[in-house]
C-alpha cells in the first residue's frame, strides 16, 4: 500500500472518489491519472504524490473502496433475493467497477491482487446467502452483465423476474432433479450463423493474426494499427487499404474467434432437455461447454480484449452488439418453445432465461486469466438448479 493510501485524509478520499467516477466513465483501458485530477479538481502532481502510476491507484481503488463496499452491502443483503437484487440492480456500478479492475488485472500485475480480492468478496458475500454453486453463478452472471452494460448492451431488467428466478434456483439446489412434466422434443433448433471475416485475402489474414497475437500479449490498450501492421510485416497503408480503422479490423478478429460451430452445442442442449433425466443432462451439456471455453484460454483472452477495445470505440461496440443480439434472439426462440408448451414457468420470461447464455461467458472470460478455477461440479449444480427452478413442474 502506498504512503498516501495509508493516510486516508480528505484529499486522498476525494481523489479515490474521483478515480471511481473516472473508471465508471471511461473504463480501465482509458483510465488516466490526468482524468482523475480533473474530476477531483486537483493538480496532477497531487495525484502522483499519492500514487506513482495508474496501476497503484487502481489497486488501491479496488482494495480500499470497492471491496469494502461490496462486502458491506452483501453482508446487509438479508436474504438470497436481497443479495441477488443488489448485485444485479442497486449495486450495479460497484459490480462494474469490480469488473473493470478485474480486467485491469489481466495486463497489470500490480492490480492482480486487488482483482482476486474483488472476486473473492463477490463470491463470499453471495455465499453468505446462497449455496456455493449459485454464489459462483450469480457472481459470474453479474460481472458479465455489468461488462456488457459498459459497452451499451443491456440485459433484461431485474423487474422481469430475474431476481426471483435466481433466488428460487438457489433454494432448489438440493431438490430432486427429475422433471414431472414431460419436456417436448424439438425437431430442430435455430442456430445463429457466424459470418466469416469481411476480408480474407492473405494480407488481411496476416493482419488479423497479428492483431490476435498483440491483443493477447499487450491487451487492447497496447495494440495499435501501426503495431499490427509491423507485426504482420506490411505497411500501414496496406492495412488502411483493407480496413478504414482499427475497429473494422478488430471486428474481423472477433469473427475469426467466433468459430462457425460456436453455437451448434445448442442442439445438444435441446436433445438433453428431452431425455429421461432432462435437468441433469442439460446441466452437463452447459457445464461441458463452459469447461471447453476455459480450455481455450488464449482465444477467450482475445475476445475479452476486443470487448475492452469496444468500450471506447462506437463502431466496434455496434459490431459486438449485433452479434449478441443475433445470438440472444436465437436462444429466446428456443426458450419460447418451452414457454408455449407449458414447460417454462410463466413468471420466467424467455428473454431472462436466454440472457444467461450471453452474460456467463463474459464473466468467465473476466476471471479466466486470473487462474480462478472453474469446477465442473459447481457449474453442473448451478445449471441443474436453474433449469429446475425454471420448470413449471
Amino acid at each position: 500500500m502506498t504512503p498516501g493510501a495509508r493516510d486516508r485524509g480528505a484529499t486522498t478520499d476525494t481523489l479515490l472518489a474521483a478515480a471511481r467516477d473516472e473508471l465508471l466513465a471511461v473504463g480501465q483501458a482509458e483510465f488516466a491519472m490526468e482524468g482523475v485530477a480533473r474530476r477531483g479538481f486537483y493538480s496532477i502532481g497531487t495525484v502522483y504524490n499519492r500514487w506513482p502510476d495508474r496501476e497503484s491507484l487502481l489497486r488501491d481503488l479496488g482494495g480500499l473502496v470497492v471491496v469494502p463496499t461490496i462486502a458491506q452491502a452483501l453482508r446487509a443483503g438479508g436474504d438470497p433475493a436481497g443479495a441477488i437484487s443488489w448485485v444485479l440492480g442497486t449495486g450495479g456500478d460497484d459490480v462494474l467497477l469490480a469488473g473493470e479492475i478485474m480486467l485491469a488485472g489481466h495486463m497489470m500485475p500490480a492490480v492482480r491482487p486487488a482483482s482476486l480480492e474483488l472476486w473473492d468478496a463477490l463470491v463470499a458475500g453471495l455465499a453468505a446467502h446462497l449455496p456455493q454453486s449459485m454464489a459462483w453463478y450469480v457472481a459470474t452472471y453479474a460481472v458479465g452483465n455489468a461488462l456488457l452494460r459498459a459497452i451499451d448492451i443491456d440485459g433484461p431488467d431485474p423487474a422481469t423476474g430475474r431476481v426471483a428466478w435466481l433466488a428460487d434456483a438457489s433454494a432448489s439446489v438440493a431438490s430432486p432433479l427429475a422433471a414431472t412434466t414431460p419436456i417436448p422434443r424439438l425437431d430442430s433448433v435455430e442456430v445463429p450463423v457466424v459470418p466469416g471475416p469481411e476480408r480474407t485475402d492473405d494480407v488481411a489474414m496476416a493482419l488479423i493474426g497479428a492483431a490476435r497475437i498483440l491483443l493477447e500479449a499487450h491487451g487492447a490498450a497496447g495494440t495499435s494499427t501501426r503495431g499490427i501492421a509491423a507485426s504482420a510485416g506490411v505497411t500501414t497503408g496496406a492495412l488502411y487499404r483493407r480496413y478504414d480503422g482499427k475497429s473494422r479490423l478488430l471486428a474481423d478478429v472477433l469473427l475469426t474467434q467466433l468459430q462457425p460451430d460456436r453455437y451448434t452445442w445448442t442442439w445438444d442442449l435441446v436433445q438433453a432437455l428431452a431425455s429421461e433425466d432432462p435437468f441433469s443432462d442439460a446441466a452437463t451439456v452447459v457445464a461441458n461447454r463452459l469447461i471447453a471455453v476455459t480450455d481455450d484460454a488464449p482465444a477467450q483472452k482475445v475476445l475479452l480484449q476486443v470487448g475492452i477495445a469496444a468500450r471506447s470505440d462506437p463502431a466496434l461496440r455496434a459490431q459486438i452488439a449485433e452479434r449478441v443480439r443475433i445470438a440472444h434472439a436465437a436462444r429466446v426462440d428456443m426458450v419460447r418453445h418451452f414457454a408455449e408448451t407449458g414447460v417454462l414457468r410463466e413468471d420466467v420470461s424467455p428473454e431472462v432465461f436466454a440472457w444467461g447464455f450471453q452474460a456467463i461467458p463474459v464473466g468467465v472470460r473476466a476471471t479466466l486469466p486470473h487462474g480462478v478455477p472453474l469446477h465442473r461440479e459447481v457449474v453442473s449444480a448451478s445449471m441443474a438448479a436453474l433449469l429446475r427452478a425454471s420448470s413449471a413442474a
